[in-house]
């Protein structure tokens, strides 16, 4: 069960109770953050969730009263703890300079050290509106949160294709001016490696040119060597174009899991992509490929068995006990789910059942075994509103992600199936200013 949360804000601080521990977390213009946990004495500490969080006005009925003043004066009724911990997040979004949490509001990590950058040092707030891929990897070589303003005035006031160098990140005139079609939210510190190796390949770099924007997607993309050159220049277009790339990035993935299962059939041909639809396509068949070999594979391993069982002193008893084994090893459960299920979204708990998941939907989690007991991602059935796989992915934090959620064959599940799934890894995890589909 996740851990009960209240939230306020008030005389200008954040406050976050969780159980037994309090947080206080202070903006501007001296940004500071302190906790206690029970009776034991403050300590300051440094924030890791986003503190600057989209504002969304709640919905009022026609005729209803209320201003944004309202949202540090408490005198209305909070009537959800959703509702609490959006008006206390949104009390300290407008306790910061408009620019400087209209600045903040698209990172998803880092925020805070960006925070105290921004109220040491103007040079860096104007850094962080003209190319905030710098001004986020100047944040992030640091071990601690400084609070000398001298540190980040230098990286305010140094020309960006010398700070770029100094990042160990390509000086060049149109290096610099690639950063800046970088969509913000897709920074952090999973997807950081992967955005430096980007920018220092030289090849990676001209592909990247015409895109519209490089997203979650197309940093995972094109940073593995080995997918990259599967990829056509149409694809990477999708890829930049489509928004569950923003965040995510399922063609990575989904190409990552077809590399997999072709070598696992023996194939190591070099194929190249056009479209997604044609990956889908191409991933479906060799699933089916992937399921026609784990079928022949069974008949191989029942007929020895028989074989065996013919040979031996006892056959049935010796049949019975080599079934016997095959089916413990299949129904070894996995380690208990890290998001609890619900009547509609059922966790798989063992690999027979992503086996099965995998027969009845036409997909590959039944390879996923593997993954689940390393701890990097958990299967689901989803069966309502309508039936759907899907896969959790463990992210920064230890916070679980929505990773690919499709129904059968492979094909996106629909609108309404998402945004359920989204709401119930919201609900269950209640992390202070963060919610499904972050950054994966």
């Amino acid at each position: 069960m996740a851990e009960a949360i209240a939230h306020a804000f008030r005389g200008g601080k954040l406050m976050i109770w969780r159980e037994d521990e309090l947080m206080e977390i202070h903006g501007w213009p001296d940004p500071w953050a302190r906790r206690k946990v029970a009776r034991a004495a403050w300590e300051r500490f440094d924030p890791a969730f986003p503190l600057v969080v989209p504002y969304r006005p709640s919905r009022r009925k026609k005729g209803s009263c209320g201003t944004q003043m309202q949202l540090s004066l408490g005198d209305t009724p909070v009537k959800s703890r959703a509702e609490e911990r959006r008006r206390a997040f949104a009390g300290f979004r407008f306790s910061l300079p408009k620019d400087v949490a209209r600045r903040l509001e698209p990172f998803r990590s880092l925020q805070w050290r960006l925070l105290v950058g921004c109220a040491l040092s103007d040079c860096f707030v104007e850094l962080l509106g003209s190319n905030p891929v710098l001004a986020y990897f100047w944040a992030g070589r640091m071990a601690a949160c400084p609070r000398d303003g001298r540190v980040f005035d230098v990286a305010g006031t140094m020309p960006q294709r010398a700070l770029a160098e100094e990042l160990m990140l390509p000086g060049s005139k149109s290096g610099v001016k690639l950063m800046r079609k970088v969509f913000v939210p897709a920074l952090s510190r999973m997807t950081a490696p992967n955005l430096q190796r980007l920018l220092c390949n030289e090849e990676t770099r001209m592909r990247c040119q015409h895109l519209p924007r490089i997203n979650t997607g197309i940093i995972n993309l094109l940073a593995q060597p080995g997918l990259a050159s599967w990829t056509a220049p149409n694809l990477l277009n999708e890829v930049a174009e489509a928004k569950d790339e923003l965040f995510r990035s399922p063609t990575a993935e989904r190409l990552e899991d077809h590399r997999r299962l072709w070598r696992q059939l023996g194939d190591e041909r070099l194929r190249t992509f056009t479209s997604r639809e044609e990956l889908r396509e191409d991933h479906q068949r060799i699933v089916a490929r992937y399921h026609d070999r784990e079928r022949e594979r069974e008949a191989a391993r029942r007929e020895e068995l028989a074989r065996l069982a013919r040979i031996a002193r006892d056959p049935e008893a010796q049949r019975r006990e080599r079934e016997a084994r095959a089916a413990a090893r299949l129904r070894e459960p996995f380690p208990e789910p890290p998001v609890p299920g619900m009547q509609t979204i059922e966790p798989l708990r063992d690999e027979a059942a992503l086996r099965q998941e995998g027969r009845a939907q036409h997909n590959c989690v039944g390879t996923y075994a593997n993954r689940v007991r390393a701890g990097s991602h958990y299967i689901y059935r989803v069966t309502w509103p309508e039936r759907a796989t899907l896969s959790l992915v463990r992210g920064e934090a230890g916070t679980w992600l929505r990773g690919q959620c499709e129904i059968a064959h492979n094909r996106a599940a629909g609108a309404k199936t998402v945004q359920l799934v989204d709401q119930w890894l919201q609900d269950q995890q209640a992390i202070p200013g963060a919610g499904a589909g972050a950054t994966a």
